[in-house]
């Protein structure tokens, strides 16, 4: 039966013993999956024709989506980050130290390389490029460090696709302030975490890079905010709170941003030909969550979504929306 694989859990020991803040389990006539996720929940049980999703809205929206970059001569490293983890991505064919993209570089007949025993301002043994020219050494350095981060640059830009995501750098002055000046990544954090990152813990650079993109996101609920208030301050037309044209709004693409109460569920129902909303005071058959259906649709229109405390509702209400270009 549909729900025998959840009374086998009950008795699950092992199951139980290997737990986080908050458990998730879905569970349909051809699906059945459990999530440990770290945020506590408060406990719901919803019976709907989709999977329920506005409880995890924390993790996926307000979670903050980044990039890091760990810049050296010696080891190039690239993680994708969430407020809770960091984990380290593939830069593709890019070379990950100045020794291998030399070793391919078009101009090796001209210039020898060879690593000099000692440390440098990375802390790992320092790379010299002698050209055929006794004045330019610096430069003939510089250069070809500009033509290995080049080449990481085009792995970097391959392997993002969403490019409004923050990319914070760390290595030290040196290599960070050439990067910025060849990358064609346009959401370059302006903060750098310097200092030799050859030996950093990954928990200790995920810390770090937190500090510096949770101020970014914290700052862009603020403008959202900003805006909405600014349009319900002139009567614009594409700032509303009414539940029912947000709802159709949102399946019809017109949502821009969202912000809607967590942890409240307004149960009804949309049909989607008649483009007509039913709110109902209680959990009806049939119903669905609507702001949860709401923040759905915003988000796969490509529309931004918040889920904020009652306070951080614009205009006090549990829903709010600033839309694309005015409401239906």
């Amino acid at each position: 039966t549909l729900l025998e694989p959840l009374h086998a859990l009950i008795a699950d020991r092992e199951f139980w013993q290997h737990q986080s803040d908050g458990l998730v389990i879905f569970r349909s006539p051809d699906w059945f999956t459990t999530y440990r996720l770290p945020i506590p929940f408060e406990e719901l049980t919803v019976v709907s024709s989709r999977p329920h999703i506005k409880p995890l809205l924390p993790l996926i929206i307000n979670n903050g989506h980044f990039y890091l970059l760990t810049l050296s001569q010696n080891q190039v490293r690239f993680f994708e980050g969430t407020r809770q983890q960091l984990g380290a991505i593939s830069l593709g064919e890019a070379p990950t130290s100045l020794a291998e993209a030399m070793r391919y570089d078009e101009f090796n007949d001209q210039l020898q390389f060879h690593t000099q025993t000692g440390t440098n301002s990375d802390g790992g043994r320092a790379a010299i490029f002698h050209g055929h020219s006794d004045a330019g050494d610096e430069a003939v350095i510089k250069e070809n460090i500009k033509r290995f981060l080049n080449q990481v640059d085009n792995g970097v830009c391959d392997a993002i696709d969403d490019t409004r995501a923050p990319l914070v750098l760390a290595g030290v002055e040196m290599m960070c302030g050439l990067y910025r000046e060849i990358s064609q990544y346009p959401s370059i954090v302006p903060e750098t975490i310097d200092g030799n990152v050859e030996q950093r813990e990954e928990a200790d650079l995920h810390a770090k890079a937190w500090a510096l993109v949770e101020q970014q996101f914290s700052a862009s609920q603020q403008e959202a905010t900003d805006a909405y208030l600014h349009l319900a301050g002139t009567d614009d037309p594409r700032a509303g709170t009414d539940l029912k044209e947000i709802v159709a709004g949102a399946y019809f693409q017109r949502i821009d941003t969202l912000f809607i109460q967590k942890g409240l569920q307004q149960w009804g129902t949309f049909d989607k030909q008649a483009n007509t909303v039913q709110v109902h005071q209680n959990q009806q058959a049939g119903d669905t969550d609507l702001l949860d259906f709401a923040a759905v649709h915003t988000m796969l229109n490509g529309g931004t979504v918040y889920a904020v405390t009652p306070q951080e509702v614009p205009d006090g209400q549990s829903i709010a929306a600033i839309y694309r270009y005015g409401k239906l």
